[in-house]
């Protein structure tokens, strides 16, 4: 807009406009947004349209070649302080950009840190018991209960009288698991779990278990009144027979699903302080486990109280059921499947439980699915984005910065801020000096000379020491360079209001470099008009001066006073925009000192142009507009000159506007560091979690999330997930050659919960009695006598765990590793034994121990992870545990133990269902005192077991409070 203009009213002066087109560089730099590249290109384009319009129209004079040289370094000088101020400005917003997306992403992480916590808390209990415990962290300290005492869990075990159960099986999974290798027999069971899993969201069940090869879910849950649960659970039943038909077809092998499903009351509860899942207790789930074992692969075997909830939903044929269901006097049904029922529909009517169920993965950050981890910069986007449109990523600093000063509210932020290292000083520092050398250089050039010309040499000299002395300083830190350098350079490192000194003194010598030439030149003309036109000192004045200049111009010729008259003032105006420009050089000059300096430099400037030379300039006028000198009156000039000080009035507010704005962008970047550092990310953390008060301190989340990692898989295999590749979505499985598998149950606490039942109906005391008993075996697991064992599960009233699985464990012999599980069977008699004293009960634990291998270990599961053994050995484990006696521990191994002085009894030949032959086993009755000394003496703990209450607590209170 103003290249047309200046080429219009363009006659014969390069510097008529001059000024016109410094504003414009400066703004095409600052003010227009567009990007760099572009705001150089129209810099640079109108530039040289200007100078080659001037150097085709320009009317050749006795200096008009250092005239455009002189031009060409002003507005060279305007395009690098344009320049590195837009990169400078592009730099400090850049910065605070990525600042304010790292804060983004780091409170996304907060928010996927703390779902996953949320997440694998509800893999362990529900959400209904979740909820009750946030319940209860508001009301009282429960939390602060002993770890595992009855009175910690009672509040968590309930009773839901309405509910259907299904128990699955997979038929042929044995001999699957001899031909497959580890790696595929753990995909192949996450690949079935997983698709199991989906159909139970679709169908409103909620999965509580995988045991091994069995799965096993209930629907009705937490709310018991659903009247179609039954339903559900066919449905899910008849999904899961489709499922393993694709699985048989992909294996080339004989697995099918044997599945039962029974309509009662349940106990639920979450047991035990190592490994804890929820699980569910009561003579009906003890049916629904018959209904499996007496089914047929490939159907449904349902009993009559499911078949009753149907409403003939289904045509159904006579059951087969076993002895234990006939003694109870339970009908069966087969369901027949209908080729007209969708069982894989996806409009079917979820329940509460569903929100148990998460589509996303419950394992850490890096467990967490590749969709995940590849739309954490599409969500920080989209959050930012909205945040920049709502004006949010402003609004922080609405009470914390004031708006009419641009200060910080708290006056220890103010004094902390203008101690922060200022990274851009010595740039902004080297751009003025820079700009100084170019006054310098315009002075050389521009006439007129006279004998006063050498004041120029004297600035020169003022302006070098000043650089010289201002790098040194700037640039102290450097090695090599004498104490009082380093000293200074460290002051003006700390201390705005020092580096606001330097500042001064740059402005204030690049002003008396633009002006000191016409300065001396009007001293002069001082002295000319008292020799010609005054009579007195008293009368020397800026009336005096004009009067002599008109003497001049009017009575004589250009040559009769050579370097007399300045014929040049117009570049006063350039050397003030240039001088006003210094200040732009600098980013973090507090805006009102300025606007002071700005103002001052406008003042001095204006004075000097409408007062002190005003006849200069007239003249300069006349003869560039074709007028005689002296026949321009100071009506005709006043409107230019008006025009010129308005440019340098708007200049000078540009940059007043655009340092407030830097000085607000610091200090908002100033506190959305202080917010990383310390946490306090209130703004952001309501954006995202909708809350009241920040969460939690990021390691005590990441400790949390391992802690409940560590719940539910052994160290090693956590660790491994925490460690591998964040892009690594492979399983984990492992083969073991040689290990120890112990089952131990309590086979009488079926009755007495029977018995419970009867007398108060509910069977609660029961149960918190059975989680008594499983929280005093985690306990013993933490002594550092058997540490080499790893938990695995809890079936109802059976505790399983394993030798040998953990690299320590590993690398020992595993001989050393029966020891240690032999030992372990020992105390777990010693304990029930103590148990029943304290309590007067009379329960026997029926303990089977097998030692072999391979056993192979995974985890199943990214929604529900799970980790779980399978292999021949674990098989015959459990078979010594169901075949044997109460008060005993049978074993199919003796001759490593009894070489280590265990002691055994003979029991003979046993079958053993799942084998062909006949096994010889053995009783384990004890050891010798060798035996204990060497590694059978009870220990002090390794670790404390952790209180899932405690932890529930800890992470769900925060949610509450926030």
């Amino acid at each position: 807009m103003f290249v047309p203009y200046a080429v219009s009213i363009y006659t014969s002066d390069i510097t008529f406009v001059g000024w016109y087109l410094i504003y414009a560089i400066f703004t095409c730099y600052t003010m227009l947004a567009v990007r760099e590249d572009h705001a150089l290109y129209g810099a640079v384009l109108i530039t040289l349209l200007h100078l080659g319009a001037r150097f085709f129209t320009l009317e050749p004079s006795s200096n008009w070649k250092c005239e455009i040289a002189a031009v060409t370094l002003l507005y060279f000088g305007t395009h690098v302080v344009g320049v590195f101020n837009r990169y400078l400005v592009e730099r400090a917003q850049r910065e605070t950009f990525m600042e304010t997306r790292r804060l983004f992403r780091h409170c996304l992480k907060h928010e996927r840190e703390y779902q996953n916590q949320h997440r694998l808390i509800l893999s362990a209990i529900p959400r209904f018991i979740a909820l009750k415990m946030v319940s209860d962290a508001s009301t009282n300290d429960d939390c602060e209960d002993k770890p595992g005492s009855i009175q910690s869990s009672k509040k968590y075990i309930h009773r839901f009288n309405n509910v259907s159960m299904l128990y699955a099986d997979i038929k042929g999974f044995t001999e699957l698991s001899t031909v497959l290798s580890a790696e595929q027999l753990v995909k192949t069971l996450n690949d079935l779990f997983a698709e199991f899993d989906r159909n139970a969201e679709k169908h409103g069940c909620l999965r509580i278990r995988i045991l091994g090869d069995c799965y096993y879910c209930v629907s009705g849950l937490p709310e018991a009144s659903r009247a179609d649960h039954a339903s559900c659970c066919v449905k899910m039943g008849l999904s899961m027979i489709e499922t393993i038909k694709e699985t048989r077809a992909h294996t080339k092998k004989n697995v099918d699903m044997r599945i039962g499903i029974h309509t009662g009351a349940v106990l639920t509860g979450v047991l035990g302080l190592r490994k804890f899942q929820f699980d569910i207790f009561s003579t009906d789930t003890v049916i629904a486990n018959n209904m499996e074992s007496s089914g047929m692969a490939g159907k449904c075997h349902i009993s009559k109280a499911t078949f009753d909830h149907l409403s003939y939903e289904y045509d159904v044929e006579p059951g087969t059921p076993n002895q234990f269901l006939v003694d109870h006097g339970i009908e069966t049904y087969f369901v027949k499947p209908q080729s007209d029922i969708e069982y894989l529909s996806t409009t079917e009517k979820s329940s509460n439980a569903l929100n148990d169920i998460s589509t996303m993965s419950l394992l850490p950050l890096p467990l967490t699915p590749i969709m995940h981890r590849h739309s954490d910069f599409e969500e920080v986007s989209r959050r930012l984005e909205i945040s920049i449109r709502n004006g949010t990523h402003t609004a922080i600093g609405k009470n914390k910065i004031q708006k009419r000063t641009v200060t910080f509210e708290e006056n220890r932020l103010e004094v902390e801020f203008r101690r922060l290292h200022d990274e851009f000083f010595k740039t902004n520092l080297a751009i003025a000096l820079f700009l100084g050398l170019l006054l310098i250089i315009c002075q050389f050039l521009i006439r007129p000379y006279n004998e006063l010309s050498v004041i120029v040499y004297i600035g020169a000299g003022i302006y070098l020491v000043f650089a010289t002395i201002s790098l040194l300083i700037t640039l102290g830190d450097r090695k090599g360079n004498p104490d009082w350098i380093v000293q200074a350079a460290k002051k003006l490192n700390r201390s705005q209001s020092q580096r606001h000194v330097v500042i001064f003194s740059a402005i204030f010598i690049n002003t008396f470099i633009g002006s000191q030439k016409i300065s001396f030149q009007y001293l002069y003309l001082l002295g000319l008009s008292g020799a010609m036109t005054c009579t007195g000192m008293e009368n020397y004045s800026v009336e005096c001066i004009n009067n002599t200049l008109d003497f001049i111009s009017l009575n004589s010729t250009p040559t009769s006073y050579p370097g007399t008259i300045c014929e040049t003032p117009q570049f006063l105006e350039l050397y003030g925009l240039m001088v006003l420009l210094s200040c732009a050089a600098f980013l973090r000059f507090y805006h009102l000192l300025r606007l002071g300096t700005l103002t001052g430099i406008t003042a001095v400037f204006s004075v000097m142009m409408m007062f002190t030379y005003r006849r200069l300039f007239f003249d300069w006028e006349a003869r560039i507009s074709g007028n005689s000198i002296g026949n321009c009156s100071d009506e005709e000039n006043v409107p230019q000159m008006v025009i010129n000080l308005l440019v340098m009035i708007l200049l000078a507010l540009t940059q007043f506007f655009e340092g407030r704005q830097n000085d607000w962008t610091t200090r908002m970047d100033y506190l959305r560091k202080i917010q990383v550092q310390t946490g306090l990310n209130l703004l952001i953390l309501n954006i995202v979690f909708q809350a009241k008060r920040e969460i939690a301190d990021m390691e005590d989340l990441k400790k949390q999330t391992y802690m409940l990692l560590m719940n539910m898989l052994p160290e090693h295999v956590a660790d491994h997930f925490l460690n591998r590749p964040p892009d690594s979505d492979d399983l984990y499985s492992k083969s073991y050659d040689q290990s120890s598998v112990i089952f131990a149950s309590i086979p009488g606490f079926s009755k007495y919960f029977q018995k419970s039942e009867e007398i108060d109906g509910q069977g609660l005391e029961c149960l918190r009695m059975l989680n008594e008993i499983i929280s005093s075996i985690d306990e013993l697991l933490n002594q550092e006598r058997f540490h080499c064992i790893e938990k695995i599960k809890t079936i109802g009233a059976t505790y399983m765990a394993c030798a040998g699985l953990s690299p320590e464990a590993e690398i020992e012999d595993s001989v050393n590793n029966l020891c240690s599980t032999a030992h372990f069977a020992l105390a777990l008699k010693i304990l029930v034994g103590q148990f029943n004293k304290r309590y007067e009960q009379s329960f026997a634990m029926r303990i089977g121990l097998a030692y072999g291998g391979p056993v192979i270990a995974g985890v199943i599961g990214s929604k529900k992870p799970q980790y779980d053994i399978w292999g021949k050995i674990v098989n015959l484990s459990s078979r010594m545990d169901t075949t044997g006696e109460e008060g005993k521990i049978q074993v199919e191994v003796k001759v490593p133990l009894q070489k280590k002085g265990f002691n055994f009894q003979e029991r003979g030949e046993t079958y053993v269902k799942g084998f062909k032959n006949k096994i010889n086993t053995y009783w384990l009755t004890g050891c010798s005192a060798a035996a204990i000394q060497y590694h059978g003496k009870p220990s002090v703990t390794k670790k404390q077991s952790m209180n899932l209450a405690k932890l529930v607590f800890d992470v769900c209170k925060k949610k509450v409070d926030d």
